[in-house]
């Protein structure tokens, strides 16, 4: 289901630091505007932004749907 999983533990560092971000683009080769990053903290949202990736609040089901959707689209 997972071609890559990423362990924050295992790194030792995690959401919202910038390094987690670095390496969640590193690994599989991808730009961070290439990226999508759903999370319901708001400051990790803030920092995966700052990074370069879409990040998307997500904040219940229907809107984070819509939302992931939407960023699909417009990047396709």
């Amino acid at each position: 289901m997972a071609d890559l999983i990423i362990y924050s533990y295992e790194e030792k560092t995690g959401k919202p630091e910038r390094r987690i971000f670095e390496i969640t683009c590193e690994r599989p080769g991808v730009k961070p505007e290439e990226t999508v990053f759903l999370d319901d903290i708001e400051k990790s949202v803030v920092e995966a932004r700052k990074f370069g990736i879409h990040a998307i609040l997500f904040q219940e089901t229907a809107q984070a749907i819509a939302d992931v959707e939407a960023c699909l689209q417009a990047y396709a």
